[in-house]
């Protein structure tokens, strides 16, 4: 496999290091072939696409990343690992979770991966919603939930006093009409960036 990857990376790179390529090439090739140059273009072999494949890892790939996101949001230290309850009518999507647990696990931080059950408190939980399934990561062993409250209220009020600032800046007709139109896109983007970050952390607090 590793050959033929090499081989096919070769062909590929060819055009733009054709020096090098042809060196590794004189390493890769069969006794019947010659020069790189000589060689036929690598054609996509259609048996070997695998389209349920590829969607299962997409499906890992945006469960990991949205999994690290809400760990990221959330203050959770990077070396404290987690469990994992998810939640799902879907036996597929279930299956895809279970046959992919090792890297959701390891890449992830999750030390358990369980059903979420009927009736089961998800109070100081994180919550991430994927196609089809949601994740829920109990947060009361891994982070100081108080603390975790009250830094959460003060980026509320100091996000909070930055979107009234360029509220009013952004209202005053007379700034609208002397700034430059840089300056004025700027403050406009910055508020939208508050804005969103305002509310993200106001849904984190009400997570907890």
């Amino acid at each position: 496999v590793a050959r033929h990857v090499l081989r096919n990376c070769m062909h590929l790179l060819h055009p733009f290091v054709p020096i090098i390529t042809e060196e590794l090439w004189q390493q890769l090739k069969s006794e019947d072939e010659k020069s790189i140059v000589l060689a036929d273009w690598p054609v996509a072999e259609a048996n070997r696409i695998n389209d349920s494949a590829e969607l299962e890892m997409k499906f890992v790939q945006n469960a990991i990343s949205a999994i690290r996101t809400t760990r990221s949001e959330m203050n959770v230290p990077p070396a404290r690992k987690a469990t994992l309850l998810y939640r799902t009518a879907d036996a597929d999507v279930e299956n895809k979770l279970l046959s992919n647990s090792g890297y959701i696990m390891q890449l992830a931080k999750i030390e358990k991966l369980e059903p979420h059950f009927s009736g089961q408190s998800l109070d100081s939980t994180a919550s991430v919603v994927l196609d089809n399934a949601e994740l829920f990561i109990p947060l009361a062993d891994l982070i100081d939930l108080d603390l975790e409250r009250q830094r959460l209220g003060k980026e509320i009020d100091r996000l909070t006093k930055q979107v009234m600032g360029l509220e009013k800046k952004l209202s005053n007709e007379d700034f609208l009409k002397k700034a430059p139109e840089q300056v004025v896109a700027t403050d406009r983007n910055k508020l939208q960036s508050f804005t969103e970050k305002l509310a993200k952390v106001k849904a984190n607090l009400v997570r907890l």
